[in-house]
């Protein structure tokens, strides 16, 4: 007993010495940006491994050793901090999404990003919140390397196009694959509300992409919803702007110019043509201009008979009655109001989002919107120490009011602009007063060209400024997504997780054109209805053993994954309606079309990946993916793809460790393969069974129903296939102010979809085969610095630029000619003008003129110039793929003041614009009154006044083909755009405590306020493939709101 009570006595005096030693630590983390707890962060004592983490309310509390002089808290999405120990120790930390701590998502789970051996970027939360977007796609614009969102349309709501690391394929889908909280997405991006989203990551190489195997050859968007976190909080937020063009439209010839110029085509036709001065009993070429010029143009809105001099100029005391401005009558300044709510939280078992949002936004287009409510619903709960479920729910309808916004249509407002000259009015007015002539009760009437005294040579019969409310269009989107899933520690270190998600999305299109004018009318009026509706599920199933033994860390997966995916839709058209409105098919008197569609495609996959790191120094990464597609024939049904990925953390090692200045310094290396089942058909939709032969039903043969091959089966026809290799460097040195990128890609893509001509006597022009091959290789950079870091004033900033070189190895044939625009050549890229180039005017004779080479009998070639445009010889003349492009993102803070200005740019590539083209149209019998640029005043008019020697003479009906597509109208494609500036105030915490508000904060924003672009009136974002169409621009956006929570 006296030697236990001794042995007593010992181990209390060992326990209360090593408790002497021992201090203790405690304090709150909060958030700088809204002051709200953090539960969750890591809390260390510096050299030991003594750690702990805030609880729900964002306090810890930490016993350390006497001799720790520094605590550690490190949160995902903030910037670590280090701070010298005190008794408390409160710490607000700074939110940093491209911290080298964070957590890289990717393939089936996360890994940190220290121990990432491939290349992503993130787009957090805090960039995504200053994006008042009505698409979730536009936020990457400007954000992030090797990625380009461009959009081809100013229509609200509609999808820019995402390319990752150049264009993938010249015939299949180049859209990346998207993944919405580790399911494959069946939506459209339109139906996700940025709101409910905490990040976007973009997989760009095969460590991150490949475990999507015949999916990933175009990149990953893993979209990332927010979850709940801390005490309960509701936050609101409400926005509302006004939106106007990004860019100036083209400045337009007006009437008296068009008068002018017109007369000038005609006594130039009389030149060319005598007979017509003679036929017509004028004096002189002039004499007939002047005569003919009301006739040709049909309307006359001065207050003289022959307003026009033989001098081709105004005459004197003629006086416009009327200038229409089209502009004004179709186009108007939209709104947009954005209402957001959300209530989340979490405790220690449970954690929970509900959301909802409501956006509307007016394009400038009349009756052209966007309207979108939505909801979300998202719950984890620890049921158990072993099991935890969660789920997550959404429902999203949207309806798009879409007029006519491309080609060159009655309906399409912007050609109408570009095309009905100022001199045909809104109304019909009187020839003699201008005044509107009114109906039997009192009303203007609306003139068609037709409908009038008189007949407008103009796209008659039509008028959007009535038509367009007559004609809707519409698509409407409804989405229900369901995710839910259950995950099992079964013994130390391994979890067993399944997963199941399922998109139900309906797709309605309705459009309308009435019978009597405009579009509809050589019909009798037509209306068409497309119905579809798709169920995408995914099973997917997973062990996860992770556990680390010492130095060493291991972590293994494996996976079988199951995708079913259903797709039907019925499209029926009518034509011959008595009434206009009556929109519904059974008032059409003709059934015109009628057809339906089922399609199922099915895929089965097993995967697994196994990483291993050792001292946080050493990672090695490799995965396989083998999958099985019902697209394809038995036989090629299968295909494996792998990836493996290796980084070295230089600056853990020892002779680096007295090397203060280097934080992080990573080097990194992969290299593996994806695929791309994503064919297409012949109208750019999906192609669920490409290797069959396909008949078309219902042909009438000679007085017999029949049916014929409309394309041959090929059974060896497969996925393409790409490989991607993966060079680069991350770093972040003095202290973390300086941290960022380099990137070395070369991605090359093989068995791409190209159709291999057939023997003409098979009847069939050829078969879709496996044939072509091209490449993606470049360089990314990211850079972010801290400039000033100090109490109440800190500034930051971040930099990307990406340059790519796309080029085709393979095709078929050495070249495939396309259109006037371009041509497909081993060596070259897609995208690519082969254009005739334009030599100017020939200052004799004001002819236009093209290059031509000519060789000689020795094979010599000389380049000439000829007049004949269909002689002149096509030349390659760059590509719409640009050479360089990236973003500059700046934030700067003032005690309770914040602005964010985010600019993105473009450098090199070309851009043609076909709507300049028609707006510098010469040959005025073809096109008589259609508007012309102010740049036709710059026109050859005589010898002696040859004008700039690139804009040709006017003719009457002699055609020159001076717009015929040449090098006159492409140019140059570099821009920089300003993307979003974001001025913020921030409500101070003593202020808000009085209302019981845990925080508020007020801001402006402004969307694509400035462009730099050398030609105006053309937008620089037309699209990947860099031609004009008179599609509606992007527009500028200046909203002011509100955020606050309690």
């Amino acid at each position: 007993m006296k030697k236990l009570l001794q042995s007593l006595f010992v181990f209390l005096l060992i326990a209360s010495s090593a408790m002497a030693q021992n201090r203790t630590v405690s304090g709150t983390v909060t958030s700088k940006e809204d002051g709200l707890p953090l539960p969750g962060v890591s809390v260390k004592a510096s050299g030991t491994g003594t750690v702990t983490q805030t609880n729900v309310d964002g306090k810890y509390t930490l016993s350390v050793p006497a001799s720790t002089k520094t605590i550690e808290f490190s949160y995902i999405g903030y910037s670590k901090q280090t701070l010298s120990i005190a008794g408390v120790i409160n710490v607000a930390l700074v939110a940093d999404s491209k911290s080298l701590q964070d957590v890289v998502v990717t393939a089936y789970g996360t890994v940190k990003r220290q121990n990432f051996t491939g290349t992503a970027a993130t787009v957090g939360n805090t960039q995504i919140k200053d994006q008042l977007v009505s698409s979730i796609g536009n936020v990457l614009q400007g954000q992030a390397s090797g990625v380009i969102a461009v959009n081809s349309t100013g229509q609200p709501g509609a999808n820019p196009t995402i390319r990752v690391r150049g264009i993938a394929s010249a015939n299949a889908s180049a859209d990346p694959l998207i993944v919405l909280d580790g399911a494959i997405f069946g939506g459209n991006l339109n139906n996700i509300n940025p709101n409910d989203i905490e990040s976007i990551t973009i997989g760009k190489d095969a460590t991150s992409t490949s475990l999507y195997g015949s999916r990933a050859a175009a990149g990953v968007l893993f979209i990332t919803s927010k979850s709940g976190n801390g005490k309960p909080k509701v936050d609101l937020s409400i926005n509302s702007g006004f939106s106007n063009r990004a860019v100036k439209d083209y400045e337009y010839l007006g009437s008296q110019g068009l008068y002018e110029a017109t007369w000038e085509g005609l006594r130039n036709q009389a030149l060319i043509t005598p007979t017509l001065v003679t036929s017509s009993g004028s004096t002189s070429a002039a004499d007939y201009a002047s005569k003919t010029v009301v006739p040709t143009l049909v309307y006359n809105p001065y207050n003289i008979a022959q307003p026009i001099g033989q001098d081709g100029k105004l005459v004197s005391g003629a006086n416009a009655l009327w200038n229409q401005d089209w502009a004004d009558a179709l186009l108007r300044t939209g709104k947009r109001t954005d209402i957001n709510g959300s209530v989340s939280g979490a405790s220690d078992k449970t954690r929970y989002y509900i959301g909802g949002g409501y956006l509307t936004d007016e394009g400038l287009a009349n009756e052209s919107k966007f309207k979108r409510y939505s909801g979300r619903v998202k719950l984890d709960n620890q049921m158990t120490n072993w099991l935890k479920v969660g789920a997550n729910v959404s429902g999203s309808f949207s309806t798009q009011n879409y007029p006519n916004q491309a080609g060159s249509g009655y309906s399409n407002v912007i050609s109408w602009i570009r095309t009905v000259s100022s001199i045909y009015p809104e109304y019909i007015l009187a020839p003699t007063t201008g005044q509107p002539i009114l109906d039997a009760n009192g009303n203007k009437q609306y003139d068609f060209g037709n409908n009038g005294p008189l007949l407008r040579p103009v796209l008659r019969p039509g008028n959007p400024a009535a038509t367009t409310s007559m004609n809707p269009t519409t698509y409407d989107r409804y989405l229900t997504s369901l995710n839910g899933y259950a995950e099992a520690k079964v013994i130390d270190g391994l979890t067993i997780r399944s997963q199941y998600a399922l998109d139900y999305y309906q797709y309605a299109f309705d459009q309308y054109y009435n019978p009597f004018v405009g579009d509809g009318a050589a019909y009798g009026g037509r209306s068409e209805k497309y119905r579809e509706a798709t169920i995408t599920q995914t099973l997917t199933n997973t062990a996860t053993y992770d556990k680390t033994f010492g130095v060493h860390h291991v972590n293994l997966l494996g996976g079988w994954e199951v995708y079913k995916y259903k797709d039907n839709y019925t499209d029926a058209e009518a034509r011959g309606f008595t009434f206009p409105g009556t929109t519904e098919l059974s008032y059409g008197a003709t059934p015109y079309t009628a057809s339906s569609n089922t399609y199922l495609n099915r895929q089965t996959s097993f995967f697994g990946r196994a990483s291993y790191d050792y001292k946080d120094k050493y990672h090695v990464t490799g995965s396989v993916r083998g999958d099985g597609n019902s697209r394809f024939a038995e036989n090629v049904r299968w295909a494996t793809f792998y990836s493996v990925g290796a980084s070295w953390n230089i600056n853990r090692e020892v002779f680096l460790s007295d090397v203060k200045a280097i934080n992080d310094l990573k080097l990194r290396a992969s290299y593996g393969t994806t695929g791309n089942q994503a064919l297409l058909n012949s109208s750019g939709g999906q192609n669920y069974f490409p290797y069959l032969g396909v008949y078309t039903g219902g042909a009438n043969i000679a007085g017999y129903s029949g049916s014929y091959i409309l394309s041959a089966a090929n059974d060896v026809l497969t996925w393409e296939k790409q490989t991607d290799l993966d060079l680069g460097i991350d770093y972040s040195i003095l202290n973390n102010r300086i941290s960022g990128s380099f990137t070395y890609f070369n991605k090359k893509s093989k068995g791409l979809l190209f159709n291999r001509p057939l023997a003409p006597s098979s009847g069939l022009n050829g078969v879709n085969d496996n044939i072509g091959q091209l490449s993606n290789k470049g360089i990314e950079i990211e850079l972010t610095t801290k400039n000033f870091a100090g109490k109440d004033f800190q500034w930051s900033t971040s930099i990307n630029f990406t340059h790519i070189r796309n080029k085709i190895t393979a095709l078929p044939q050495p070249t495939i000619t396309g259109s006037n625009f371009s041509q497909l050549s081993v060596g070259e890229s897609l995208y690519n003008f082969y254009l005739r180039d334009y030599a100017g005017v020939d200052p004799t004779d004001g002819r236009p003129m093209w290059y031509l080479d000519q060789t000689d009998a020795n094979g010599n070639v000389t380049q000439t110039t000829t007049k004949t445009y269909s002689a002149a010889t096509r030349y390659y003349k760059g590509t719409a793929l640009p050479n360089a492009t990236g973003g500059i993102n700046n934030t700067f803070s003032y005690k309770n003041f914040d602005l964010n200005v985010l600019a993105s740019f473009s450098f090199g590539g070309k851009i043609y614009d076909s709507d300049y083209a028609g707006l510098m149209h010469a040959a005025i019998g073809t096109n008589p009154g259609y508007n012309w640029s102010v740049d036709i005043l710059n026109r050859w008019q005589s010898a002696s006044n040859p004008g700039d020697g690139v804009t040709p003479r006017l003719t009457g009906t002699t055609d020159d083909q001076s717009t015929s597509a040449s090098t006159r109208f492409l140019y140059d494609a570099s821009y920089g755009r300003i993307r979003n500036i974001t001025l913020g105030y921030r409500f101070p915490q003593r202020w808000l405590e009085k209302i019981k508000f845990a925080n508020a904060r007020i801001f402006a924003d402004y969307q694509n306020p400035f462009t730099i672009f050398g030609r105006k009136g053309l937008d620089p974002e037309q699209g990947i493939a860099g031609v004009t169409n008179n599609t509606s621009v992007v527009y500028k956006t200046l909203s002011f709101g509100i955020n606050f929570g309690f």
